[in-house]
């Protein structure tokens, strides 16, 4: 295994551990990637990490999303290099199995895992 190949691995594990619960061992271990990488040189996508994801957001309308939130949430997803759509969301139990819970109109940002988080935090903030 070459240098660079264990400084990707490395990198990997820290950016595992950047998901953790506590905020301060997160922050620590962004930071620390963050370093290796300007030190290396090494782009975040050359470390093959990323995932697809797509995440719900619940919108303001109902079969129709109002136009000042399509345009918002379409600005935002452009600015973060992910996709949006509208549309029905089926409902579900709840995770105690006990509630239905009814199903809702909202938009869907689908793309890379840290820039959709991204993108659904601007959102939330912003609705």
């Amino acid at each position: 295994m070459t240098d660079i190949e264990k400084i990707k691995t490395k990198l990997k594990k820290l950016f595992a551990l950047s998901r953790s619960s506590s905020a301060n061992e997160a922050a620590l271990a962004l930071e620390m990637a963050q370093k290796l990488m300007i030190e290396h040189n090494i782009k975040r996508n050359e470390i093959g990490e990323f995932e697809v994801i797509e995440e719900d957001i619940k919108g303001n309308g109902n079969e129709k999303s109002p136009i000042y939130e399509l345009h918002l949430i379409t600005s935002i997803a452009k600015a973060f290099g992910c996709q949006s759509a509208y549309g029905w969301h089926k409902g579900h139990e709840s995770e105690s199995g006990d509630i239905w819970i009814m199903g809702w109109y909202g938009h869907t940002f689908v793309g890379l895992e840290h820039r959709v988080q991204i993108a659904c935090f601007i959102t939330e903030v912003l609705f």
